[in-house]
């Protein structure tokens, strides 16, 4: 398991799923909280707007955003209620 998988279970316990690799998580709050991880910001940010556009899920409240897990920074604007 790569050390950004690891940061990313430790970060989101409660994540049903974390998917792929990289210090850029766009992570979904919606329901159940999901992780896709990326090597870049960019990556990151297509795959969050995409569900921004479209949504997540049934249960989607549009609450996105990425997070740089090498500086445990937000990249992008949280998403209100995010914790």
């Amino acid at each position: 398991m790569s050390d950004y998988v690891s940061q990313a279970r430790r970060r989101w316990p409660e994540a049903v799923w974390i998917i792929g690799n990289g210090a850029y998580a766009s992570v979904a709050y919606c329901g159940d909280t999901s992780v896709m991880l990326f090597s870049t910001q960019a990556e990151a940010m297509t795959a969050k707007e995409f569900i921004d556009r479209t949504a997540c899920g049934h249960a989607c409240h549009r609450r996105h955003e990425i997070v740089h897990l090498a500086t445990t920074r937000r990249a992008a604007n949280p998403p209100e209620g995010a914790p």
